[in-house]
């Protein structure tokens, strides 16, 4: 899924997109302890987690040419 981060780049500056993958991750590293008893909820934050994970080896090479 890494081209969703990609495209947003394109049409975003930078900080942007890669403060929103912060906030993303944030948000699932506090909720996750809430959501483990609700099955769907835990694998959409775990999907959610993996999409971020994705995001910062697309993100991160561009700051750093």
């Amino acid at each position: 899924m890494r081209f969703i981060w990609s495209a947003l780049l394109d049409k975003f500056p930078y900080k942007v997109v890669y403060g929103t993958l912060l906030v993303i991750e944030i948000i699932i590293g506090f909720s996750i302890p809430f959501v483990v008893n609700f099955k769907w909820v835990y694998g959409v934050s775990v999907c959610l987690a993996y999409l971020c994970l994705g995001g910062h080896f697309t993100l991160v090479p561009n700051e750093l040419k």
